[in-house]
C-alpha cells in the first residue's frame, strides 16, 4: 500500500521513530521528505517507462502524477493505553551508518558493486540491496539468487582448505 492510500483510509502517519520520553513516543518531522523521496523515485521510473515506450513506438497509457500529499504528522503521541499496528515501508537504507567506507556508496547512499562485490573495498559484499541484480533482489523470494552468487564469489576468494 502507498502512504497516500493509508492516509486516505484514515491511518495516522508519522515520521521515523526517534524514541520514547516521559511516556510519549517521539517521531521525526521527516514525513514530507520521505514521501518526496518516493515521489522522486517514482518519477524516475516513469520517465524510463515513457522513454522505452517512445523508443519502441508504443502508446503510453495515461498515468496520472501522484496527488498532493497531506504531510501533517504528529511529532509525539501519549503512550497511555496505547495500542498500535506498525507499518514500516518506503524506508531509505542507510548503509553508511553500518559500513564506514564512504567511497563504497554512490551519492544516494547505495553500494557501488559488481554482482554484490564492493568496487571500493575488497572483501566487502552486499545482498538484499534494492536492485542489486534484479528488481526482486531486496525481497525474500529474490535475495536467495543473489546470495548464492555472492557466496560463490566469496568461496572463490578463499584458499583451498588444508588436508
Amino acid at each position: 500500500m502507498h502512504l497516500r492510500t493509508l492516509r486516505a483510509l484514515g491511518v495516522t502517519l508519522a515520521g521515523h521513530f526517534i524514541g520514547v520520553e516521559d511516556g510519549r513516543v517521539l517521531f521525526s518531522a521527516d514525513l514530507r521528505e520521505t514521501v518526496a523521496w518516493g515521489d522522486e523515485r517514482y518519477a524516475q521510473i516513469m520517465e524510463l517507462v515513457r522513454k522505452t515506450a517512445r523508443e519502441k513506438g508504443l502508446t503510453m497509457p495515461a498515468i496520472p502524477s501522484p496527488a498532493p500529499f497531506d504531510d501533517r504528522a504528529p511529532e509525539a503521541l501519549d503512550l497511555a493505553g496505547f495500542g498500535a499496528i506498525i507499518f514500516a515501508g518506503g524506508f531509505r537504507p542507510d548503509y553508511r551508518q553500518w559500513v564506514r567506507i564512504p567511497e563504497a556508496f554512490d551519492e544516494l547512499g547505495f553500494p557501488l558493486h559488481r554482482e554484490g562485490a564492493s568496487l571500493a573495498a575488497p572483501g566487502l559484499y552486499f545482498v538484499g540491496v534494492h536492485f542489486l541484480r534484479k528488481r526482486k533482489s531486496s525481497l525474500l523470494f529474490g535475495v536467495g539468487e543473489d546470495a548464492a552468487i555472492v557466496a560463490r564469489s566469496i568461496g572463490e576468494r578463499q584458499p583451498a582448505p588444508r588436508r
